[in-house]
């Protein structure tokens, strides 16, 4: 169902801020960052993640700053300018929801409305599990069900 346009941006405004001057937010951010001398050393993934993290943190200043998926978007955006760079940084979700660790779980969810604790008692010691993708080292998240435990 196609939602209107009005309806949309009203909406928006609550959360986000009022556009003209988000806009100009964001842009002033970029500007600032895209004028150091290590931009252009960077990788076009790493300046994509760091353009949509001032988005978000815009997002943030100029409308509601309780907005869970701000955060959570700042988050993913940087993980992934880290995995252009080889980050070996894990970041565990329900392989049920996708559920960051100590989040509540998403609707649909067998673990619906309890925070999720990631992981178990058991600590995986071979190569990363196929099945939750851990790597060596760390506990499996709950839910998996391979073969190391």
């Amino acid at each position: 169902m196609a939602v209107d346009p009005k309806t949309l941006t009203d909406e928006r405004h609550k959360t986000h801020g009022h556009w003209p001057t988000q806009a100009q937010c964001v842009q002033d951010l970029k500007g600032i960052v895209s004028e150091r001398e290590g931009w252009n050393r960077l990788a076009s993934g790493q300046k994509e993640a760091i353009e949509m993290v001032l988005m978000k943190v815009s997002r943030i200043v100029n409308g509601d700053p309780n907005v869970v998926d701000h955060w959570d978007d700042i988050a993913g955006y940087a993980h992934l300018g880290g995995n252009c760079c080889g980050s070996k940084v894990f970041v565990p979700a329900c392989r049920l929801c996708g559920t960051l660790e100590m989040q509540l779980h998403k609707a649909g969810c067998e673990y619906t409305g309890k925070f999720h604790d990631m992981t178990t008692e058991v600590k995986h010691s071979s190569p990363t599990c196929n099945d939750c993708g851990v790597p060596p080292g760390t506990q499996h998240l709950r839910g998996c069900i391979c073969n190391a435990r």
